[in-house]
């Protein structure tokens, strides 16, 4: 049996190391969270039901002005936005850089993991004092830690409401007619 390992399998994951001295290494990390913990769309499916109960309409894959791609971006009833940042691995959040500049496109912002993932999000990297954590799976999810509110500016609130907007009825337009695009070509 491998050292540290429990009769029913791998070693528990362990919480980064923080506070302790220890320099945080999510590669040394071991477990499960060493490889894809969950499907992506699972994930984004649970996070869009929570959401939704929480009055909160989910636009999935929303291409963003600066060129970025949210994985999630929802309007609440209150006009505010929000964006969900998925991760599925150690190595998935660990490699992205890209995270803080969706922050300048939402009120609040949220990481979704599977269960397994929560802990990392705790590090100081992370922002936990200002990022809200979503844990999910395919049917459900729970919010763990609320985002801390930053107010956009109104000219990048309209922007991006209405890019929402557009992207939503060009989806709903697609499904309805899917030739509607080649069909209505100028």
């Amino acid at each position: 049996m491998a050292e540290g390992a429990g009769p029913g399998g791998p070693p528990p994951v362990r919480a980064p190391a923080v506070g302790r001295g220890a320099a945080w290494d999510p590669a040394a990390r071991p477990g499960p969270t060493a490889g894809r913990l969950a499907d992506p769309e699972d994930l984004a499916r649970g996070v869009a039901r929570l959401f939704w109960l929480r009055g909160i309409a989910v636009l999935a894959e929303v291409p963003l002005p600066d060129g970025h791609r949210a994985d999630l971006v929802g309007i609440a009833r209150d006009g505010s936005l929000w964006c969900v940042e998925i991760k599925v691995s150690a190595e998935d959040l660990r490699r992205d850089v890209k995270w803080q500049a969706y922050r300048a496109w939402c009120d609040r912002f949220c990481w979704a993991v599977p269960a397994a993932l929560a802990p990392w999000l705790d590090h100081p990297a992370y922002c936990p004092a200002e990022t809200g954590l979503v844990v999910a799976d395919r049917h459900e999810a729970v919010m763990l830690r609320e985002p801390a509110a930053v107010a956009l500016s109104p000219a990048r609130r309209r922007a991006l409401t209405l890019r929402l907007a557009r992207l939503g009825a060009a989806r709903l337009a697609r499904a309805a007619d899917p030739g509607f695009e080649r069909d209505c070509a100028v």
